[in-house]
């Protein structure tokens, strides 16, 4: 889960609730740029923007029509660069492919997206977030459902907002990013009241005191996953630069953050999904077949792996040790349980933990 996206989601709702509060059309014209400019990278925009309209709509502002005014302002600047994306997506793939393409991540809707939703965020919480902020934000978010003033809310609404929206797309961790602010927000509430019911006469320093204590515990448990240093796709990268001239292309069944490292290098690769791929391998036509946990996805070459065993031969294996969250976007929370399982198969184990480089013995393999 990315700490940027987390600080530019949270920096941009600022600010654009600020423009609600300070009644400054300077401030909401800048809320909107910054809104916009996050747009064109992706959603973030659209969050920040939602997330002003529910503070203004609950809020209770002095002179509403005023903040609503500033509100739509924002949006207006905003709407600038949106609608130029929208003009390069149609110029460039065409609305239509773009709507196809999204429609590809939806669910289908159905009752069984409650429950499977419900599962995975528990799965999700239960796995990255510290019981030590955990506990604290159930009841923090208790405390702001009984006094329910402006500022709890808006925390409630965009938490319900974020849950409400995840049935309806293919689930990946990041998905979840969003509902960490409210958590967040909600934790602090929770350690405020708990505070409060421990030490009730004493109130300088009660809360930053018990925080401190919880912080502790909490970034000591999550020490292994902050030390992880994951060099996996670098030295795969590093290894394949230094191949054997060859005009067929590189096949990559991998996870695109490879790619960032092949970046300036002129031999040809192609990514598994790509048109093509298949037919090269099949035809023995490429240089080295790479593979990572994407091989879960790729039922056509794990297949072409099992029949030409014999006419490939291994060159590189490379570890490769993932974060828990990039295994479950890949495999899913099934395919962490396989990794941590010492049961799982060795070639399982492999396909999830490393990067392994095959070439052929042989031209034409089948």
């Amino acid at each position: 889960m990315s700490l940027t996206r987390v600080f530019s989601r949270g920096l941009l709702s600022l600010l654009c609730a600020a423009a609600a509060q300070a009644q400054s059309y300077r401030l909401a014209i800048a809320a909107g740029t910054a809104a916009g400019a996050a747009i064109l990278t992706k959603y973030h925009g659209l969050l920040a923007l939602a997330i002003a309209g529910v503070w203004t709509l609950v809020a209770r502002d002095r002179n509403p029509r005023r903040a609503w005014a500033l509100w739509l302002v924002a949006c207006a600047v905003a709407a600038v660069p949106a609608v130029w994306l929208l003009v390069e997506i149609d110029r460039t793939i065409g609305l239509a492919e773009f709507r196809a393409s999204r429609r590809e991540w939806l669910s289908p809707i159905g009752a069984y997206l409650l429950p499977m939703t419900a599962r995975l965020v528990g799965r999700s919480l239960y796995e990255w977030v510290s019981p030590f902020v955990l506990a604290p934000a159930l009841w923090g978010f208790l405390v702001m459902l009984r006094r329910r003033t402006a500022g709890d809310l808006l925390v409630l609404v965009l938490a319900g907002l974020v849950l409400a929206a995840l049935p309806f797309y293919r689930f990946y961790p990041r998905l979840l990013v969003p509902l960490l602010l409210p958590l967040a927000l909600a934790a602090g509430v929770g350690v405020d009241a708990i505070a409060r019911r421990l030490a009730p006469r004493w109130s300088r320093g009660r809360t930053a005191a018990l925080a401190l204590v919880l912080l502790v515990p909490g970034a000591w448990a999550s020490r292994d996953v902050l030390a992880l240093e994951d060099r996996g796709y670098e030295n795969a990268a590093r290894f394949l630069a230094g191949g054997p001239k060859d005009p067929d292309p590189d096949v990559l069944v991998a996870q695109h953050s490879l790619l960032f490292y092949l970046r300036g290098q002129s031999h040809p690769f192609v990514g598994y999904e790509e048109p093509g791929a298949l037919e090269a391998l099949e035809s023995g036509r490429f240089r080295f077949l790479v593979g990572d946990l994407r091989l879960v996805h790729a039922p056509e070459f794990r297949e072409f792996l099992e029949k030409n065993r014999d006419a490939l031969k291994l060159v590189a294996e490379i570890g490769n040790p993932l974060p828990p969250s990039t295994v479950v976007n890949s495999a899913g929370f099934e395919g962490l349980d396989a990794l941590r399982s010492s049961a799982t198969p060795a070639e399982e184990r492999a396909t999830l933990g490393t990067i392994r480089v095959w070439r052929l013995l042989r031209k034409g393999a089948r």
